[in-house]
């Protein structure tokens, strides 16, 4: 069992993780199989935030809450991220293992039952350029694509009928305007020019948020967790993540 403390954008003192992880490790008595534990703190305005994801028996629960401290956030969200393991329990048979590809995942906040199923899609961690990247889009025939580049930055290529975006993030995110000067299946001629960024940085749960609001059916965008590109995306009736594999 993992149990991961981090802070957004600010340091975790020793007191607040070792709190944190005698608080969440409390919830394991209800799960067969834990993989992970995570819980991420940060600062909105004048709110201090706990956000927590639970990944056990093939299940995510995940949970958000402010307080005017952390300790507070915590305490509040472990009564509802407890109540919403135990009700999911009553309803759901969890055998032990985890299931592979199609992982549901409960919000604390949402009703009894509702859930989103998320399929996650790992591509290949091997360094492309950008040419092959493109030419990669072209054979799979999608509008986009995760990948790392030859100077290992994560990057996504999105676009189609010719128009294509770039997206790269190292210390900050940058963008292009990727333009195929001369189409070929082995060597095509591409020109760049620097954009506006329209990529964001922001977590899972918020691009899920912005995919099921907007009209759009897929939204690239930078993990603020891991700092890698992702793409969220519909396909058909469920809701795919797309990823550079770790390894």
């Amino acid at each position: 069992m993992k149990v991961n403390v981090t802070g957004r954008h600010i340091s975790i003192s020793e007191r607040l993780k070792e709190y944190s992880e005698k608080k969440i490790v409390k919830l394991e008595k209800y799960f067969n199989q834990v993989i992970e534990f995570k819980l991420v703190y940060y600062s909105e305005k004048m709110d201090k935030t706990c956000e927590v994801l639970i990944y056990a028996d093939g299940v995510h629960f995940h949970g958000i809450e402010k307080a005017g401290d952390f300790y507070s956030a915590l305490d509040i969200l472990m009564d509802k991220l407890e109540q919403q393991v135990k009700k999911f329990k009553e309803k759901h048979q969890l055998h032990k293992g985890t299931h592979l590809g199609e992982v549901p995942i409960v919000d604390v906040h949402a009703d009894d039952d509702e859930k989103m199923n998320i399929v996650y899609n790992e591509v290949s961690s091997k360094p492309s350029s950008d040419a092959e990247a493109y030419l990669q889009l072209k054979v799979d025939g999608d509008y986009f694509r995760v990948y790392k580049n030859e100077k290992g930055e994560s990057a996504v290529l999105f676009g189609g009928n010719g128009q294509y975006k770039l997206s790269v993030a190292s210390s900050d995110i940058a963008e292009y305007d990727f333009q195929v000067v001369k189409d070929s299946w082995t060597n095509p001629e591409i020109k760049m020019d620097k954009s506006s960024v329209s990529v964001k940085k922001m977590n899972v749960s918020d691009a899920l948020n912005e995919l099921v609001s907007s009209e759009r059916w897929f939204i690239p965008f930078v993990n603020a967790d891991s700092g890698a590109h992702n793409v969220v995306y519909q396909k058909g009736k469920r809701v795919e993540l797309m990823m550079v594999a770790e390894k």
